[in-house]
């Protein structure tokens, strides 16, 4: 698992098509209170990457 931090300009989109346009699965996190204001759109915009996990908690979680 490689955690990858939104730096500078680019939009976490382009970062996460970028670095995961090769991996097997990519797993993205998204907040509950972007889907009550954009919608299905937060989901979109991922072309370059393959087969993809949205998750999102209630809490934070830790990864070890």
């Amino acid at each position: 698992i490689e955690t990858i931090a939104k730096t500078g300009e680019r939009s976490k989109k382009e970062i996460i098509n970028d670095i995961s346009s090769s991996a097997d699965m990519t797993i993205i996190g998204f907040q509950s209170e972007a889907v009550k204001q954009l919608g299905e759109k937060i989901f979109d915009g991922y072309d370059e990457v393959g087969n993809i996990v949205f998750v999102n908690a209630r809490d934070e979680k830790e990864i070890k």
